[in-house]
């Protein structure tokens, strides 16, 4: 581990490849800090900070220019809370500006991104406030995993950094939904009959995810 970085940096500009084995500390790692953010976004009220972060995250359903575009909007206008979930109606170069039908466009374009990307966030918050026992709470995360298409995106994903030889990562990314699914798994079979709340629900769900390599 000591000459990782060195050896990885050398080998690159050669163009050798190079296959490094061993373990990794997995609540850094892609799959799971998108996962990880959508839900302390839901649950923490959709502050601003807490929703840009998953926006930002590597397998966000949003491509990198959407996001920026919507951080523009957000920050602009100081969006938190519940205004992510209303249609946005102000200017967005700001106040005292004159209506082009470019603006409109843009304005629409913006909306429809925001839908795609929140509307199973707040999903997503709803089903864990809603829930009755653990087991509600995890079939709530099945289904924003499912409307956020994130193992489709992440096959691809996979398949990408295999196609550029990088076969360590592609095969990281799918350990890495498998200890997902297997960390929900364990707690529905534990405690899915028991009550708890949202928070307590995040944190038993990151205390578990941080017990794998």
């Amino acid at each position: 581990a000591t000459y990782h970085n060195t050896l990885n940096m050398v080998l690159s500009r050669y163009n050798i490849p190079v296959y490094l084995s061993g373990t990794e500390d997995i609540l850094s790692k892609n799959v799971i800090t998108t996962v990880l953010s959508a839900i302390d976004a839901a649950v923490e009220g959709y502050g601003q900070e807490d929703v840009l972060r998953y926006l930002r995250s590597a397998l966000s359903p949003l491509s990198m220019d959407d996001c920026d575009r919507l951080e523009n909007y957000a920050i602009l206008w100081n969006i938190s809370g519940n205004r992510w979930n209303t249609n946005w109606e102000n200017h967005p170069n700001g106040l005292n500006n004159d209506w082009t039908e470019s603006d409109k466009e843009y304005l629409n374009a913006l909306n429809l991104a925001r839908k795609t990307a929140l509307d199973p966030l707040f999903l997503l918050g709803k089903s864990l406030r809603n829930a009755i026992n653990l087991q509600q709470m995890v079939e709530a995360v099945y289904v924003f995993l499912d409307e956020i298409q994130l193992n489709m995106r992440l096959q691809a994903f996979a398949e990408q950094l295999s196609r550029a030889g990088d076969f360590r990562d592609g095969q990281v990314l799918s350990q890495l939904w498998e200890i997902l699914l297997s960390a929900l798994e364990q707690l529905e079979d534990m405690l899915g009959d028991t009550h708890w709340d949202d928070k307590t629900f995040t944190r038993l769900l990151k205390l578990l995810l941080s017990q794998y390599d």
